[in-house]
């Protein structure tokens, strides 16, 4: 069995190179968190009231942006009861100057049709 002497240079490479790991594996774990600290979960509602709309729901509608909640509960629409189709979900818009009643949608995921993806 032969030994290796180790150079102060290579061990100095060495120990830059643990050193370095280690700090990229912190910044990692650092922005990781910061991530996770930004994902804020979006408020949940149980009725959202605008213009001559009134939206209701045993479940949550999520505000997901200023004026935009989305579900896939069953949602009771000035009383008339929406149940999203699986895969699905309901979006209310409150109203805009091009939409002055506000805007019900439903939202789809893409369909992929021989590798071509329609959103």
């Amino acid at each position: 069995m032969v030994e290796r002497v180790m150079g102060p240079r290579r061990l100095a490479l060495q120990l830059l190179a643990v050193v370095v790991g280690v700090v990229m594996g912190l910044a990692s774990v650092g922005a990781q968190a910061a991530s996770a600290a930004q994902a804020q979960p979006a408020a949940c509602s149980q009725d959202v009231t605008f213009g001559l709309i009134e939206a209701t729901t045993s479940g949550c509608l999520n505000q997901v942006a200023a004026g935009q909640w989305q579900t896939t509960d069953t949602v009771s629409l000035n009383g008339v009861p929406i149940t999203p189709v699986a895969g699905t979900s309901l979006a209310l818009t409150a109203p805009t100057a091009s939409s002055p009643g506000g805007q019900l949608s439903v939202q789809t995921p893409g369909i992929t049709v021989s590798g071509v993806t329609f959103a």
